[in-house]
């Protein structure tokens, strides 16, 4: 999936591929150069013909000798290929490095690579996809720092939801509280009015018999 853009850039901007077949003496290296227009993509694919050669070490550098890009021949056997974007017409040279072993272990590694140079600014309209806006483009620092906000966010709306969850929960129960107690002060209410009656009715009944016993009635 990684390199189907590259697949794509070949087909449609390839500008040339040749083919290596050489041998490394362990410990030693072999250097190739290859001219790159500015923003053109190199990639170098490779074979091990021997497995002496999963040892060795690919690698992409400029003219001054300061290596861009490496890889280790066995890191990345799905693909088989290391790639790297120019950032200007330089010329740059491909190393495959071989650590040395034993005096008695001493072997030629066989490698086999496969450069092929896409140029991406041969046409302006078909390459503008590829084209890399660095003015525009999102740096790493700046992505951690969205993705720190957005989680802070994040959890401060959780803290926020959970509270009012909290505040809603409380609110329910005192409602429900305020309501009995509401209901207890009417029952009590209605039992004070019913003892007041019978008092009164108790009361008027006892005065009454008594003037009657005492014929003022």
């Amino acid at each position: 999936m990684y390199n189907f853009p590259y697949i794509l850039v070949f087909i449609l901007f390839h500008k040339g591929v040749h083919s290596l077949f050489f041998l490394v003496q362990q410990g030693g290296e072999r250097c190739f150069f290859e001219h790159v227009p500015e923003k053109a993509l190199l990639s170098v694919s490779y074979e091990l013909i021997s497995d002496e050669g999963k040892d060795c070490v690919l690698s992409i550098s400029d003219n001054q000798r300061k290596v861009l890009k490496n890889l280790r021949l066995d890191e990345n056997l799905a693909h088989k290929r290391l790639s790297f974007v120019s950032n200007r017409t330089d010329d740059y040279t491909i190393c495959v490095h071989c650590p040395g072993r034993a005096w008695y272990m001493n072997q030629s590694c066989k490698i086999s690579l496969n450069f092929e140079i896409a140029d991406l600014g041969a046409d302006p309209v078909d390459s503008l996809q590829y084209d890399v806006n660095y003015e525009t483009t999102a740096k790493k620092k700046q992505v951690e720092d969205l993705t720190s906000h957005l989680n802070h966010f994040i959890a401060s709306a959780n803290v926020i939801q959970e509270y009012q969850i909290s505040e809603n929960r409380n609110s329910t129960k005192l409602y429900e509280v305020y309501k009995s107690m509401n209901n207890w002060i009417l029952v009590f209410y209605v039992i004070e009015v019913l003892i007041v009656i019978l008092t009164s009715l108790f009361s008027i009944y006892h005065i009454t018999r008594f003037f009657k016993t005492q014929c003022i009635i």
